[in-house]
């Protein structure tokens, strides 16, 4: 019986995430985009992108990155972007900080 509610608590914990997104100032708008997102880890070449802002995960200590990333990409489609450019690995909670975090820029490449 235990651990049947530890694993219940957990799986309440996993789905507790806080997305923002941050426009850039100058970014366009575009409608929300119905693709797959591109995962990337460094920027395409110049003039062939737009950054259209960042995207913040924040979840409970015990957050999977699956969903963590789940969200940034479906906020990311939300705000236009077909590709995020992650900025670095999750970030574990500390004593500090007790939230799990996840950060990408959301671009538009191709436009």
């Amino acid at each position: 019986m235990c651990r049947v509610l530890v694993v219940i608590v957990l799986l309440m914990c996993s789905a507790c995430t806080t997305t923002s997104f941050d426009r850039a100032a100058s970014a366009p708008r575009y409608p929300a985009y119905e693709g797959t997102v591109e995962v990337l880890y460094e920027f395409p070449p110049p003039d062939t992108y737009k950054v259209l802002g960042v995207v913040l995960i924040s979840g409970a200590r015990y957050t999977r990155q699956s969903a963590m990333t789940d969200d940034l990409l479906a906020t990311a489609a939300k705000n236009g972007a077909n590709a995020v450019v992650m900025q670095g690995a999750i970030v574990q909670p500390d004593d500090q900080d007790p939230r799990t975090r996840l950060a990408g820029t959301a671009i538009r490449v191709g436009e």
